[in-house]
């Protein structure tokens, strides 16, 4: 599930960075948003949210623990 979830949200995670990276992420049509709570990564957690807009698809950080860097590419 998780792959799936990765493919269309286009996550990626850098560990020498320590970043997660969301490159240009695509929500089906029927989804008007998508809430990803306590994603677990080597360096920390975060909640993302993901919103359907009209061009493209919006990510808003609810709450990043731990200290890396989310870089939304659009």
């Amino acid at each position: 599930m998780f792959q799936l979830l990765q493919s269309c949200l286009r996550l990626s995670v850098d560990d020498g960075y320590r970043r997660l990276c969301v490159d240009r992420a695509r929500l089906p049509p029927f989804l008007s948003h998508l809430r990803l709570m306590n994603l677990e990564l080597p360096f920390g957690h975060v909640d993302l949210l993901f919103e359907q807009d009209p061009l493209d698809v919006s990510v808003t950080v609810l709450r990043k623990d731990g200290d890396f860097e989310v870089r939304v590419l659009k």
